[in-house]
């Protein structure tokens, strides 16, 4: 029997985990967002070297960007930057690496604006990830899944300049299906698959933030 009511479901579940790669690059997106300045040798464009980028996967998110190169089978930060942005995903988001010729240095440019990056890096929502570990607390070689730990960062509405300040939230999530069909009897307590990114609010679960997931993918890709 259909529903009358237009809105969505949203069915409580839980993050369990997120692919090394795609966490990593998406990190560096923001990053690049947040720290890239307009740069002469390329063209103007905001962009940031793989040396800045390093440091401030550091300062700002607890990573080390040479920890994941490893992990991700590349000899450099450098190596796994230009994999993270190949022409596939320059295409999709803009994003695009080049050597500059003076010094030699990697160099990562957005095709965003100055400000539209500013506005895309204060929108991001952070959430906290670590590597899968085997029962004696060891981090799982050559394995590319992270594990959520519960939590996101949230920026202090106080912190203001270039070093914002966080505090950690417990995160809540729900999977958005539609009222037109039968998805929400496809889901059973315990299933595990593959999500999708539908929205995220700071304040959408009780005044924590709340992730909100959909099994399809809400560009309409395959």
């Amino acid at each position: 029997k259909r529903r009358r009511n237009a809105s969505p479901i949203l069915i409580p579940c839980s993050v369990l985990g997120m692919n090394r790669e795609w966490m990593v690059r998406w990190n560096v997106m923001t990053l690049l967002h947040q720290i890239g300045e307009e740069n002469a040798a390329a063209g103007g464009a905001v962009a940031a070297t793989a040396g800045k980028l390093g440091r401030a996967y550091r300062q700002r998110l607890g990573g080390d960007l040479r920890d994941h190169a490893q992990a991700l089978g590349h000899d450099s930060v450098e190596s796994l930057l230009q994999f993270l942005f190949d022409d596939r995903i320059q295409a999709e988001y803009g994003i695009e690496t080049f050597v500059e010729p003076q010094h030699g240095n990697l160099v990562v440019t957005t095709n965003l604006t100055r400000q539209q990056a500013r506005g895309f890096s204060s929108s991001a929502g952070m959430l906290q990830f670590r590597p899968e570990t085997d029962e004696d607390g060891y981090a799982l070689e050559g394995n590319e899944k992270m594990i959520h730990t519960g939590m996101a960062s949230v920026r202090l509405s106080s912190s203001i300049g270039k070093m914002p300040k966080f505090t950690q939230e417990p995160l809540g999530a729900a999977l958005r299906v539609s009222p037109f069909d039968q998805a929400g009897e496809r889901y059973q307590p315990g299933d595990e698959f593959n999500a999708f990114v539908y929205s995220y609010n700071l304040q959408g679960d009780n005044e924590s933030p709340l992730l909100v997931l959909t099994a399809e993918d809400p560009r309409g890709k395959g």
